[in-house]
């Protein structure tokens, strides 16, 4: 759990670190430009989730997709929200290892900064929240374990380049933790995610 939270604030560090960078920049060259108020990016890829219930853990890897919209008040800061496909899965004694599955619905603050490390390449910063919605519940020998409605934390960054006209491709992830239990037991779960990103 100490590795997850770490992760988690080495991520916000280096991308808070980032942004505030290239703010001063746009400051001193007022390179930022006039653009419409909205964006819209997914994410498709590797996801990596743990789930802990009782005395079960286990650390998994699956497909992970999510759809997400910002909305900007100003040049570079705005609102953001989406949905999320999260799997978790146990190790357990037998062929078929249970699993739970989840649409969450992130929301947030959303910054957005161009070039930053990389020339040409623009960048956003979302932090926040996330609210999950079971598909199932958690199925373990004969118990049967109901999803319950987690909430969390989210925090994701994209880094994405131009191809053409308003569209631009690049490389996102995600940091998910839940605060709630996401089954009918005492519970923690947490999610690493990172794939290729399409952004309008």
């Amino acid at each position: 759990m100490k590795l997850v939270l770490n992760l988690v604030v080495c991520g916000m560090l280096f991308s808070s670190f980032s942004f505030a960078a290239e703010s001063q920049n746009a400051q001193t060259e007022n390179t930022m430009s006039v653009e419409r108020p909205y964006n819209v990016w997914a994410q498709l890829g590797l996801g990596i989730s743990g789930l802990s219930v009782g005395g079960l853990s286990d650390i998994s890897f699956g497909f992970q997709g999510s759809l997400n919209a910002g909305y900007y008040l100003a040049p570079n800061v705005g609102v953001f929200t989406g949905l999320s496909y999260q799997n978790y899965i146990l190790d357990t004694i037998g062929t078929d290892d249970p699993s739970v599955a989840f649409i969450d619905v992130p929301f947030g603050l959303s910054f957005k900064y161009e070039n930053g490390f990389i020339q040409g390449a623009k960048n956003f910063l979302n932090v926040g929240g996330y609210v999950g919605f079971g598909l199932g519940d958690l199925e373990i020998a004969t118990l049967a374990l109901k999803s319950k409605t987690p909430v969390g934390l989210f925090v994701s960054s994209l880094m994405t380049f131009p191809v053409g006209g308003d569209f631009r491709v690049g490389i996102g992830s995600e940091i998910k933790y839940a605060f709630t239990d996401v089954v009918a037991a005492d519970t923690s779960a947490f999610a690493i995610n990172f794939g290729f990103a399409f952004l309008y």
